[in-house]
């Protein structure tokens, strides 16, 4: 867990510029710095979005493709969903 709590804060922080349509270029970094901190399938969820929204379809899908095999090995079907309706989306 001492992982995590690091990579809490630039999770929310990335997140939060997503979600209210802020600078994706900075929540792209904050990203990219939770996932060094912990590779967890929601956080590499959100930057398979925060790609899409920047408008790359080809790192958005490869990151979903990841964020739904992490997903699948912790038994989260919720995630894996949402990961198939974004590739779906992007084709």
């Amino acid at each position: 867990m001492a992982s995590d709590a690091k990579s809490k804060p630039y999770f929310q922080a990335a997140a939060f510029y997503y979600d209210h349509g802020l600078d994706l270029s900075k929540a792209g970094k904050w990203v990219d710095a939770a996932i060094a901190e912990r590779e967890a399938y929601y956080i590499v969820h959100l930057k398979a979005k925060i790609l899409a929204k920047q408008g790359d379809k080809e790192g958005a899908i490869a990151a979903a493709k990841h964020s739904s095999e992490l997903a699948a090995k912790a038994k989260d079907a919720a995630y894996v969903k949402m990961n198939e309706d974004l590739i779906a989306s992007l084709k």
